[in-house]
């Protein structure tokens, strides 16, 4: 008499199918995008290293997802842009609140260029990017001008005023200096004022924004300058 066919002990009868494992898992879920919940220790040694946080708080420090911790983005090199997004979008009324003016979680655990990218997509700063430098305008009225070769390699050097970075402060208007000055625009004019650091830099911020009508000149000496042409200061003023 012939022997049944034993039934393998590894998948009993009704016993359900077996799936990918958690690394996997957890691995399939980072190549759609950006993540919240997951545990990166599931993760092999490899795409632990490369892998990518949004976070404020320490892990283990204080519960995330709780109304003062914010909650964390993971995500692949590739979709970093992604990961600020969605980071922005769960933690809006979080970074709405977040004291800027002083030290805070999100700025001690991130990058300057990735924090600073977090601030702007939440809309806490407003950065833009003309031929010969770089607007940076912040809620508290402060402007910074930065070469924008200097902002793209030193970010953790853009907000020192000095060779490649100017600070105007908030008691200074860009646009009320420009329009109060004479026909003529130098780095002497700048430089009476509260204005830090490469005073050179608000010359080029009016050369290159088309609301000011400005035709780079210069003295005897090859000195920039910058001449006010074509305007009528008056009937431009907004302020």
């Amino acid at each position: 008499m012939m022997d049944e066919p034993e039934t393998p002990a590894s998948v009993p009868p009704g016993a359900p199918i077996p799936t990918a494992s958690s690394q996997e898992a957890t691995l399939r879920r980072l190549r759609s995008g950006p993540q919240t919940a997951i545990d990166p220790a599931t993760l092999p040694a490899a795409v632990r290293e490369e892998l990518g946080i949004i976070a404020g708080d320490r892990a283990g420090h204080r519960a995330a997802g709780t109304e003062n911790a914010f909650i964390p983005v993971y995500y692949l090199p590739d979709d970093e842009a992604a990961a600020v997004d969605l980071f922005v979008q769960l933690n809006s009324h979080r970074l709405a609140a977040m004291e800027l003016t002083q030290a805070n979680p999100l700025k001690r655990r991130l990058s300057m260029d990735l924090y600073t990218r977090v601030l702007v997509a939440a809309g806490r700063r407003h950065v833009t990017r003309y031929d010969g430098v770089v607007v940076e305008h912040r809620s508290d009225g402060t402007t910074w001008l930065i070469t924008p070769e200097w902002y793209d390699t030193h970010p953790a050097d853009r907000y020192t005023p000095g060779a490649h970075t100017a600070r105007i402060p908030p008691e200074v208007d860009l646009q009320r200096f420009c329009y109060s000055s004479g026909a003529v625009l130098s780095e002497d004019t700048v430089r009476a004022t509260d204005i830090e650091g490469h005073v050179g830099l608000v010359l080029v911020y009016y050369r290159d924004v088309d609301a000011y009508d400005c035709r780079p000149e210069f003295t005897d000496d090859g000195t920039p300058t910058l001449q006010k042409v074509g305007r009528n200061n008056d009937s431009n003023r907004t302020d």
